[in-house]
């Protein structure tokens, strides 16, 4: 089944560009502006994502050099001045979302 959508997509693909050939020039040129703008939106918006989730996977992995004992933080030895203070500012972040 995966073999057939495959085939018809490649068939589908191959139809669209057989079509777009047939266009004027300057329709063309309009086109594949267009289509270049929208994939620019799509890798600025892949880019940012990547940049947020490393971001985050950057917290989460600091966040396990802390502890919360009895609502402290504390800091195992190998936190850097660093890694406490993204755990605070997590930390007060996530107060401020409890005050609802």
């Amino acid at each position: 089944m995966t073999e057939k959508m495959q085939t018809q997509q490649f068939t589908s693909a191959h139809s669209l560009y057989t079509l777009y050939e047939t266009l004027p020039d300057e329709t063309q040129q309009i086109f594949l502006q267009e289509l270049l703008t929208k994939q620019a939106e799509k890798i600025a918006f892949c880019s940012a994502y990547k940049k947020a989730k490393k971001e985050n996977d950057f917290l989460a992995e600091a966040q396990s050099n802390f502890q919360d004992l009895f609502g402290l933080l504390t800091a195992s030895e190998s936190a850097s001045v660093e890694d406490m203070q993204q755990a605070v500012l997590q930390r007060a972040k996530e107060d401020f979302y409890d005050c609802s």
